[in-house]
């Protein structure tokens, strides 16, 4: 675990500065760096890495940019086929994960942190992993023409 508490940045706002202390006590490591009038963090959990853009006004407003491994995780939530919308709506109760994310300024208000943001992630990604196996179950179902009462096996996959 990164312990150094050195990653305080003169200048950067207490409430930046107590998330990053706050990150510490889950992530193995933790990093950020100045750009210009925003701040850009690096957070390692596991095998996975957050990386987030807060801006100048944060946490009035959401991060510019979050990427989780790599992906840009605001373009990713947008591309939901209309058959899985209808797993999220009758299985999870969402619409879809574009329009109930936290990172959008009619959702997010300054309450809100970078570990809420970083839960986010990882529950839907849960989420889209049990959509999966769904959807496989479904084929599976319809190429072998089971009746959904006797072939729930899904329910032992979760």
């Amino acid at each position: 675990m990164n312990t150094d508490l050195n990653i305080k940045v003169k200048g950067m706002p207490n409430r930046i500065n107590s998330e990053i202390i706050n990150l510490f006590n889950y992530s193995e490591y933790v990093s950020s760096e100045r750009k210009g009038s925003s701040i850009s963090l690096k957070i390692k959990k596991g095998k996975n890495t957050y990386d987030l853009d807060l801006p100048s006004d944060y946490p009035f407003k959401s991060p510019i940019n979050i990427f989780y491994n790599g992906i840009n995780y605001k373009k990713n939530l947008s591309n939901c086929p209309k058959r899985i919308q209808k797993i999220l709506k009758t299985k999870y109760y969402i619409n879809c994960f574009c329009c109930d994310t936290i990172i959008y300024g009619s959702i997010w208000t300054p309450s809100m942190n970078t570990s809420h943001i970083i839960n986010e992630i990882d529950k839907i990604q849960k989420i889209k992993k049990e959509v999966i196996i769904i959807l496989l179950c479904d084929k599976i179902r319809k190429k072998y023409m089971c009746l959904y009462e006797f072939a729930n096996f899904e329910k032992y996959l979760f």
